[in-house]
């Protein structure tokens, strides 16, 4: 029986711990998008050829930025690609990347599901063992 409970223990909830961890990580990520993709709206939409903004710079720590030049913006293609684009184009890029991250977010959350059923159906079984022996 113990060496069902460490596989539990130590296995099986470490996978669900990097698994919600990962999730966490890319829904984070999706919102940084549509953050962005709202601020090019305004820009658009207010035919801003500059502004003034304030950037996080990490750890909730905010600044405040003056753009100069609005036609182009720096946008992440992928972890540590970033590409300066035209305004047009990044609107067209953003929405798709966010549709790419919400399909790794919902496979990710099925296979939380999946690891969470594996747990339960294992300890289920401890339980049952447990109980027919006493």
């Amino acid at each position: 029986m113990e060496k069902y409970e460490s596989y539990v223990r130590d296995r099986l909830m470490p996978d669900k711990l990097k698994a919600q961890e990962a999730v966490n990580e890319l829904v984070t990520e999706m919102q940084d998008y549509q953050s962005l993709l709202v601020t090019l709206d305004t820009i658009v939409d207010n035919e801003l050829k500059e502004m003034e903004t304030r950037v996080n710079m990490g750890n909730n720590m905010f600044m405040q930025a003056n753009v100069e030049d609005t036609s182009k913006v720096i946008v992440k293609m992928v972890d540590g690609l970033f590409v300066s684009l035209p305004i047009e184009r990044a609107r067209l890029f953003i929405p798709k990347r966010i549709e790419i991250l919400q399909s790794r977010i919902s496979l990710l959350e099925v296979k939380m599901c999946e690891i969470q059923a594996t747990i339960d159906t294992m300890l289920a079984s401890i339980n049952e063992f447990q109980s027919i022996k006493q």
